[in-house]
């Protein structure tokens, strides 16, 4: 209901006490029924209101974020696959990923082992 059909409402009122002969009440009437129609609703039933909507958005954005986390995974997963199917039809191109893996962890071997020798830099170089 807008603010139209409140004054209405108060109009209808104000004719019912008319036709019971107060003119002074029918003033008043339409007076207070203006300024209790203001503002439809209670403060508590708006804060109830509230209170279920920040709820329900928060609910939204939980569901929202598991989608994308699944989303994500899926696509993960499916890289992975297909990155293993291309190393099964290519062995040179598995081969190859296999040695960079080995001379990775050679070169991290050998940081780690100059760090613990005490050269300082870790870089495999010595001063």
């Amino acid at each position: 209901m807008n603010e139209k059909d409140y004054i209405l409402i108060a109009e209808r009122f104000a004719d019912e006490s008319e036709n019971t002969g107060s003119s002074d009440s029918l003033t008043e009437s339409t007076e207070s029924s203006k300024e209790e129609f203001h503002f439809p609703g209670n403060r508590e039933n708006i804060l109830n209101a509230l209170d279920i909507t920040w709820k329900g958005l928060v609910a939204i954005f939980i569901v929202i974020a598991i989608i994308i986390a699944v989303v994500s995974l899926v696509n993960l997963c499916i890289g992975k696959a297909e990155h293993a199917k291309k190393l099964r039809d290519n062995p040179e191109l598995a081969e190859a990923e296999r040695a960079e893996k080995e001379e990775k962890a050679r070169l991290k071997a050998e940081k780690r082992a100059a760090k613990d020798a005490g050269t300082g830099n870790g870089d495999g170089k010595n001063e």
